[in-house]
């Protein structure tokens, strides 16, 4: 019972955020100007300053678990493959297709991951989750962006353009560039590093309210069909298909609850700019990124107390 309240205690925070960013929205404190503003402010700036900070306070010890890292990975492409191919077979507007494959594979890891295995872990669950994510961010952007510019009306070009930038100035990806600050650490002013901190304590609170704030409820009555059963292959399908094969590998702990939260974390809100940039079906986009917060609310608390109840985390 106590471990079941340090997971409500944990996630508690994260919900109050993402309600109030639905409040200050929904009584117009906050224009979706802001909301648009504050997303590329934490992507561009606050989070990969944070995953900056998290590499130079990792200490060189730190011991890779290349199981964890490579099971998700290959985990990864299978799912990535499997949900291209059934989609192409289930959805019948073409425009929707590369949106599914992207909703379903691209997680807001980023966000609730770090925020969560922060709230557990510490320095050490986000240094083991901040790895996790930029070992696998380039796979998902680089298949969330070929299946949207493959049911693309734009033009070849603009298709190949689009990927290319894309990962280009993707700055989670950039951030495997960092990933030597864990053993050679420059000396860095105090007052650099403090600055770096009051930054990058931002990232994760705007983020959380930022999600909250996209939050539309209205656009609940559309897309019911295909939406509910991205969220369901999201949500449900993906944990409990691709969870045990992480413990039968051996994955516990802090190594499990990472590879959890990767797969159990609602949509990524920024799959909504990615449809609207490949004139792909963005409302649908917008649909999956608000159902599936709605659900994250239930299903990541009764994953992390089932994996709890089973002893192994």
């Amino acid at each position: 019972m106590g471990t079941v309240l340090m997971i409500f205690h944990a996630i508690a925070p994260s919900i109050v955020l993402v309600t109030i960013g639905y409040l200050l929205r929904r009584f117009k404190v906050v224009s979706h100007g802001f909301v648009q503003a504050a997303t590329r402010l934490v992507f561009y700036v606050a989070l990969p300053i944070f995953v900056t900070l998290k590499f130079y306070e990792t200490p060189p010890s730190h011991q890779f678990n290349w199981i964890q890292i490579g099971y998700t990975f290959f985990a990864t492409l299978i799912a990535a493959i499997a949900i291209w191919l059934v989609s192409h077979r289930l959805v019948s507007d073409r425009q929707s297709v590369g949106v599914v494959v992207q909703g379903i594979l691209r997680s807001n890891f980023t966000v609730i991951g770090l925020y969560l295995i922060q709230a557990f872990y510490g320095l050490p669950g986000v240094s083991n989750a901040t790895l996790l994510l930029v070992a696998t961010i380039p796979l998902n952007n680089l298949i969330s962006s070929g299946a949207l510019g493959f049911y693309s009306r734009t033009a070849e070009t603009e298709k190949r353009t689009h990927l290319i930038l894309g990962l280009i100035k993707n700055p989670m990806i950039l951030s495997l560039l960092l990933i030597p600050l864990i053993w050679f650490k420059p000396p860095v002013p105090q007052a650099i590093l403090s600055a770096g901190h009051y930054i990058s304590g931002m990232a994760l609170p705007l983020a959380l309210l930022s999600i909250g704030a996209t939050i539309e409820l209205k656009v609940l009555h559309m897309h019911t069909v295909v939406g509910a059963w991205s969220v369901i292959v999201r949500m449900v399908a993906l944990p409990l298909l691709l969870i045990p094969g992480a413990i039968l590998v051996g994955l516990r702990g802090i190594d499990l609850v990472s590879v959890f939260l990767y797969f159990a974390a609602p949509t990524a809100t920024a799959t909504y700019v990615t449809a609207r940039a490949y004139k792909a079906n963005a409302m649908l986009a917008s649909w999956i990124i608000v159902v599936s917060s709605l659900v994250g609310l239930l299903t990541i608390p009764i994953g992390l107390t089932v994996l709890h109840l089973l002893g192994v985390v």
